[in-house]
């Protein structure tokens, strides 16, 4: 795996795993709707992480991504937080 992609990358789980991919030398492109200064484990520097400010509701827009970047790998980790509401809806548009 050269060339990766992270949903929720700024979350506990994808800013461990960011790091971690990093630290291996692996290209991360990290895709959330969170600001990368709201990260909850800090990135190294790196120019082998880029940050798309992307919500991935927005289809087209992913899509969009996937097919440009052609990552190897994508670790999805952007989630609802309130998984009862993700039962109820869960392609959630507010």
């Amino acid at each position: 795996m050269e060339h990766c992609l992270v949903t929720g990358g700024t979350g506990f789980i994808g800013s461990n795993l960011v790091a971690r991919l990093l630290a291996e030398g692996i290209h991360v492109i990290v895709a959330d709707r969170n600001s990368p200064t709201k990260v909850l484990i800090p990135w190294p520097k790196t120019e082998e992480l880029e940050f798309r400010e992307t919500d991935l509701r927005d289809r087209d827009r992913i899509a969009e991504l996937i097919r440009r970047e052609r990552p190897d790998v994508v670790f999805h980790l952007a989630a609802q937080p309130l998984s009862a509401r993700s039962n109820v809806d869960p392609v959630w548009s507010s």
